[in-house]
């Protein structure tokens, strides 16, 4: 793997730290565990609907990537298709605002299925521009000083969703912001939070990959090499195994919102405080993980994890 010398560690940094900072404010005004569901749910009575929507958010990511990680493997730049996948997932806020605001109130059916493209589009390309993202990273940080940039970055982003909370917060609780102009505003600032974070990207002079095109293996022999490599190394199989089962747990993290809203009636003003509360409690436990992984090790932090979402 390359890695390019013509940027200072300031420099490098700074790119990523700043497309950190605006994506997560994006994802603030979009969170899966209260925005989305509550969203949803003032469209549909439905859970089954909503379940669906979530699967689509989820899994999409996940099923897409080896079609991604094939195509993208011989690519000597992935810049373009890293760019590619911000401004399609970009649209993708955009179109659920527009939808949103336009139709919510008199045709919430519409509004509905147009969400079943819109999430579709919006993780399909969260996938794409995932890997792509990973790779760049591997070419311009070498290995053993990518910590020190995830943890810079999960600091600053962690300020960002605080922002953001804050701001959802304030949006749900105005009296002039009802339903569905209180979710268009928050779709529209994530568009435009993808689009500013996008921006730091341009100053980016990728290097040329090492992979040479012509040894590319067709899908179908790729496929074929996916059990050898799991069957080689038993580790690796007990983490994807781990890391599935671990998952369901935080599948039913959104469900919450909504049994609060049939169960309780809560208002819209209470999603933006219970997102609030998720993000104070998300940036407490950082230095609580940290701290434990210094003293222990990564491991012990997983199993706690994974202890605390089963006993909620």
């Amino acid at each position: 793997m390359q890695h390019n010398t013509k940027y200072t560690r300031a420099t490098i940094y700074a790119i990523f730290i700043w497309h950190g900072f605006f994506l997560a404010l994006t994802k603030s005004m979009l969170d899966l565990n209260t925005i989305f569901p509550a969203l949803v749910n003032n469209l549909t009575d439905s859970n089954t609907l909503f379940g669906l929507l979530y699967a689509i958010m989820l899994g999409v990511p996940f099923i897409f990537n080896i079609f991604f990680g094939h195509f993208l493997h011989s690519r000597q730049h992935k810049k373009p298709y890293l760019l590619l996948g911000i401004y399609l997932r970009g649209i993708a806020f955009l179109g659920m605002a527009v939808f949103t605001y336009f139709f919510a109130t008199d045709s919430p059916v519409m509004v509905l299925v147009s969400l079943f493209f819109w999430v579709f589009l919006f993780s399909f390309s969260g996938g794409f521009a995932g890997l792509s993202y990973a790779d760049i990273i591997g070419k311009l940080v070498p290995r053993g000083k990518r910590g020190n940039l995830y943890a810079s970055k999960q600091f600053v982003s962690s300020l960002a969703v605080l922002l953001g909370g804050i701001a959802v917060a304030k949006i749900f609780s105005m009296d002039s912001m009802r339903f569905p102009n209180n979710y268009s505003l928050a779709l529209v600032i994530g568009f435009g939070g993808l689009i500013i974070a996008s921006g730091a990207f341009w100053f980016i002079r990728e290097p040329a990959s090492t992979t040479d095109p012509g040894t590319r293996d067709s899908f179908r022999d790729f496929l074929v090499k996916v059990p050898d490599i799991i069957r080689r190394d038993p580790t690796f199989l007990r983490f994807i195994i781990v890391e599935n089962l671990a998952s369901f747990s935080l599948m039913i993290l959104p469900f919450y919102l909504l049994f609060a809203k049939d169960i309780f009636g809560i208002q819209e003003a209470y999603v933006g405080k219970y997102l609030l509360y998720q993000i104070i409690g998300a940036i407490a436990s950082n230095i609580i993980w940290g701290y434990i992984s210094h003293k222990r090790d990564s491991k012990t932090v997983v199993r706690s994890c994974i202890l605390l979402g089963g006993l909620i």
